[in-house]
């Protein structure tokens, strides 16, 4: 099984009824969903509409998020940030904040992958991913999206997800972290807002002992 993101809908509505998602004609992919650069919001200043980049860390497989980015450099050195605890996503797709909502510096960062996934469903052939069809978002202030956190996707077992928590968090655990430039200010991961979506029963990490998906910040040079 493919570790990469599958069958995405990178777009801010979901793919398909939600009662059809894991039998909808969604394209398969093998690794990763491949988007233009161009879907990356610009923004003034520093180059932040830079397509974010996979990282280089050994070992990883990716690219965790699928874009074919070359206005970015491997990151040469992660600064670590002890002071931005990491992140646990509203599973129901609210926006979270990096730094309990203060203000980040300017620069280059790094969001990789650290725990936790989501089962949209209880029935026998759901399972456990990090993005579902439609992904959670990297965003800033103003509703920029920067990145796309690594992470599998999928709905049902024949759609990429995975039969229990913990191997979905062992899978992700391998995914190569994403690097990505930001203008500074106030930095989030969001997503879709399914608590308007009849029908839809998200079952959170927690719920199994573990986690919802969850992300780690770092500074990169």
């Amino acid at each position: 099984m493919s570790c990469g993101l599958q069958h995405l809908n990178l777009g801010r509505e979901p793919a398909v009824d939600v009662h059809d998602m894991s039998r909808a004609g969604a394209t398969d992919m093998d690794a990763a969903v491949h988007v233009d650069a161009g879907s990356v919001s610009q923004a003034p200043g520093l180059t932040q509409g830079a397509p974010p980049t996979a990282s280089s860390s050994p070992g990883c497989k990716g690219p965790g998020v699928g874009l074919d980015a070359t206005g970015l450099g491997a990151c040469a050195r992660e600064l670590d940030m002890p002071s931005i605890p990491p992140l646990t996503v509203d599973p129901w797709g609210g926006t979270s904040y990096f730094a309990g909502g203060s203000a980040l510096p300017a620069g280059r960062y790094r969001i990789a992958y650290l725990d936790g996934c989501l089962r949209w469903g209880r029935g026998a052939e759901d399972g456990w991913s990090v993005h579902a069809l439609n992904p959670f978002w990297v965003m800033d202030e103003v509703g920029t999206t920067l990145a796309i956190p690594p992470g599998t996707g999928g709905i049902s077992l024949q759609d990429g997800a995975f039969a229990t928590l913990s191997e979905c968090v062992a899978a992700n655990r391998e995914l190569c972290p994403v690097d990505f430039a930001f203008i500074g200010g106030k930095l989030l991961v969001s997503g879709y807002d399914w608590t308007h979506v009849s029908g839809v029963d998200v079952v959170e990490g927690e719920s199994e002992g573990g986690v919802s998906p969850t992300f780690r910040l770092t500074r990169c040079e």
